[in-house]
């Protein structure tokens, strides 16, 4: 049976689990509109701004369905590219609509205000793949750019589309489904072979909680042959805060079981054999990667660690690096790290863009703990947060430091704001404080270019409704913290 192409698509967007769409919107987009507005089962949330819509349909992918943002071809894509990159290098799946300008004469032709240098050339913005809806079977290739986003390693497709294409009747379909690359019984054998007469193995990760399985797998893992696992709590939740098996460091491991990390040991040498499983073990995306690698194996981490043996471990050794965490919590008393201690009490999902100190996050499970991104992007968790919230109902918090609120569009985020139940916290040290301490660190002073004049939040917070509290010190940020977690909607900004 025929029908627009625009109405096919939300109908495919809704059998593959999507249930919004956010959308910056545009001329290009006057016929999707009219989809949803007739259409049921996916909704349009407006956004003021492409990084806001692109962080939020993140927090809807980190909430476990697919998020989906809807961009202009040019401007949109430019706007939103940051974050795109953050999702490429972070493996997390989006789907990206990007309108063009119509290339014909006819019902949906432009104007000159529709204008025409809008199809000037642009560099190519980070994606997996992009795929461009034509006249030839374009429901197929949109079932493609869904599977492509899902497939491991996952990430972002951007699927361009023109206005009058959507209005077109058609009849294709197709139907497609996400693969996961597992390991070879070569793969394995090998990797039993060189690590089973080792008694200290350890695990080194960063993003191995990206998907429940794998999360489960490592505990597992770690908790059937006592392998120390260096970042439980690293990119996501990879191993419970509080485990037994928690680690601060593993430098001195005979052997290294690699899971999802591009830059295990940086700044301190490791000796010792490494086996890499990733379902990219080799960073083709990274141009310089030259991290030893004894055994790479391109697998999901729970295809590769439920088949992995190995013989009984140092159990003194392996209790020794639990401790080694405990000791550093306990004696760590700066307030980054008591936030964290507070906010892993609390409940709360946990968006933490380079802030908190993450070793400091005691009782992380799976998918309560996002830390930043791949690529750094900045300004993303804030409205990572809010896109959370909407796909599970969870509450959540964002933490930002100054430069990174800034960059996250702030008006633009507390007009979605609104429709959530966050609370912000922002640790506000009038500089940009990676640049100052990387500078101090050469130099051994404090540059006064990295500063940044402290702006009054008051006002911007009190016109959204949002309470507003500021705290300086530890004790009075742990006081805010806590009291702000009673409101539905909060924001904190301790100032150092």
């Amino acid at each position: 049976m025929a029908r627009s192409l625009g109405n096919a698509m939300l109908e495919k967007l809704r059998r593959w689990g999507v249930e919004r769409v956010y959308a910056v919107l545009g001329t290009d987009h006057v016929t999707l509109m009219r989809e949803f507005e007739t259409s049921q089962g996916v909704s349009l949330v407006t956004v003021p701004h492409e990084l806001v819509a692109a962080s939020m349909a993140v927090g809807e992918s980190l909430g476990g369905k697919l998020g989906v943002v809807l961009v202009h071809n040019v401007p949109g894509l430019l706007n939103a590219s940051g974050i795109l990159l953050n999702a490429l290098t972070s493996r997390i799946p989006l789907l990206v609509l990007a309108g063009e300008q119509p290339r014909t004469s006819g019902d949906f032709s432009r104007t000159l205000r529709v204008h025409y240098a809008a199809d000037v050339k642009i560099p190519e913005v980070p994606a997996k793949k992009t795929v461009r809806l034509d006249d030839d079977k374009p429901l197929a290739k949109l079932e493609r750019a869904l599977a492509i986003a899902l497939s491991e390693p996952q990430g972002p497709v951007i699927v361009t589309f023109r206005r009058d294409l959507l209005a077109m009747q058609i009849e294709d379909d197709s139907r497609k489904s996400p693969y996961y690359p597992g390991a070879s019984s070569k793969a394995i054998d090998r990797a039993n072979e060189i690590l089973s007469r080792l008694s200290r193995v350890a695990v080194i990760t960063y993003r191995a909680g990206r998907r429940r399985e794998a999360y489960e797998a490592l505990r597992a893992f770690a908790e059937t042959f006592g392998t120390p696992v260096e970042n439980p709590v690293g990119e996501r939740v990879n191993y419970p805060g509080d485990g037994r098996l928690s680690a601060l460091s593993v430098k001195d491991a005979e052997g290294y079981v690699i899971v999802e990390h591009e830059a295990p040991w940086v700044g301190e040498g490791r000796e010792g054999v490494k086996v890499w499983v990733d379902p990219d073990p080799l960073y083709f995306l990274i141009e310089n990667h030259d991290f030893d690698c004894d055994l790479c194996v391109q697998s999901v981490p729970e295809e590769f660690l439920a088949r992995l043996k190995l013989k009984e471990q140092d159990k003194a050794w392996a209790e020794a690096k639990r401790e080694e965490l405990e000791r550093f919590r306990e004696s760590n008393r700066s307030v980054r790290c008591e936030v964290a201690k507070v906010l892993s009490s609390s409940g709360l999902t946990v968006f933490n863009e380079y802030q908190l100190d993450r070793r400091c996050v005691t009782k992380g499970e799976f998918g309560t703990y996002f830390g930043d991104l791949g690529a750094d992007h900045l300004g993303w968790a804030w409205g990572a947060s809010i896109g959370y919230y909407l796909s599970t109902g969870k509450r959540a918090v964002a933490v930002t430091g100054d430069g990174s609120f800034y960059l996250s569009s702030p008006e633009s985020v507390i007009y979605v704001a609104r429709k959530s139940e966050n609370l912000l916290i922002i640790f506000d040290d009038a500089k940009w404080g990676s640049v100052a301490r990387e500078f101090e660190r050469f130099y051994g002073y404090e540059p006064q270019t990295a500063k940044l004049e402290r702006l009054d939040l008051s006002g911007l917070f009190s016109s959204a409704k949002i309470p507003y509290f500021e705290a300086k010190g530890r004790e009075e940020a742990v006081q805010a913290v806590e009291q702000a977690m009673k409101l539905r909607n909060a924001a904190v900004r301790v100032i150092e």
